[in-house]
C-alpha cells in the first residue's frame, strides 16, 4: 500500500508539473504571438506614416514650384511696377490672388495617437512624429487661416468696384488688369498678402518638407 501510494504521488507530481510546463509554453507562445502581432501592427502603422509624408512631400514640392517663380511679380506688384507683360506671363489673374492649402496626411498620425502598442514606450520615435505633426498642423492652420481671411476680406472690397462681376464671373478681366497694373491701392491692398504667402507660408511648406524627410529617415532607419 506504501509503494502503491508513493508512486501514485509521483504520479501526480509528475502529471503537476507536465500541466504547469504545458501552461508555460501556452503563456510563452501566447506572448510571442502578442509580440508578434503589436510588431506587425506598429510597422503597419509607420509604413502609413511613410507613405503620408512621401505624398506631403510631394504635394508641397508641387506648390513650391508653383508659387516661387511667381516672387518676382509679387514685389513689382507692391512696388508698383508690375507692367503688362508681367501680368500676361505670370497669369496674375489666377495667381496673385490665390493659394492652395496644403492638406497634410493624417490617416498614420491618427493611428500612432489611438495606439497602446507597448513597442512604442521603448523609442523616442513616436514622440518625435506626433511633436512634428502637432506642430506643423498648428502652423499651417494658422497660415492657412490668415490667409483666407485675408481673401475673404480682399474680395469683399472687390466686390464694390466696377469691374468685380465680370471679372469675377470669367467674362472680362480688363478691369482688374488695370487695377493691379495702375491703381496704387493695388500696391497697398495686396502687400499683406504677399508677406504671409512669400514670406511666410511657402517658407513654412520648405522647412516641412526637410522635417518630413528626416522623420522618413528615422522611420526607415529603426
Amino acid at each position: 500500500m506504501e509503494n502503491k501510494t508513493g508512486k501514485y504521488f509521483k504520479y501526480a507530481i509528475g502529471e503537476i508539473v507536465l500541466v504547469v510546463i504545458g501552461i508555460l509554453i501556452a503563456l510563452s507562445i501566447n506572448n510571442w504571438n502578442e509580440s508578434r502581432q503589436e510588431k506587425v501592427a506598429l510597422e503597419t502603422i509607420y509604413e502609413t506614416i511613410k507613405n503620408d509624408l512621401k505624398n506631403d512631400i510631394k504635394e508641397g514640392k508641387s506648390i513650391l514650384n508653383h508659387y516661387n517663380p511667381l516672387g518676382a511679380y509679387y514685389v513689382k506688384l507692391v512696388k508698383g511696377t508690375l507692367t503688362e507683360k508681367d501680368y500676361d506671363e505670370c497669369n496674375c489673374a489666377k495667381n496673385l490672388i490665390g493659394f492652395k492649402d496644403l492638406y497634410l496626411n493624417k490617416r498614420g498620425f491618427e493611428l500612432l495617437k489611438q495606439t497602446n502598442n507597448e513597442l512604442i514606450k521603448n523609442s523616442d520615435l513616436p514622440d518625435n512624429i506626433l511633436n512634428f505633426y502637432n506642430k506643423n498642423l498648428t502652423y499651417f492652420r494658422l497660415i492657412e487661416g490668415s490667409l483666407n481671411t485675408y481673401m475673404y476680406e480682399q474680395t469683399r472690397k472687390w466686390s464694390e468696384k466696377d469691374w468685380w462681376s465680370d471679372f469675377n464671373s470669367g467674362i472680362d478681366e480688363t478691369g482688374f488688369r488695370d487695377y493691379v497694373i495702375n491703381d496704387k491701392n493695388a500696391n497697398n491692398e495686396m502687400s499683406s498678402f504677399r508677406d504671409a504667402l512669400v514670406r511666410i507660408y511657402l517658407p513654412r511648406i520648405n522647412n516641412f518638407i526637410i522635417e518630413a524627410e528626416v522623420i522618413i529617415s528615422e522611420i526607415e532607419k529603426r
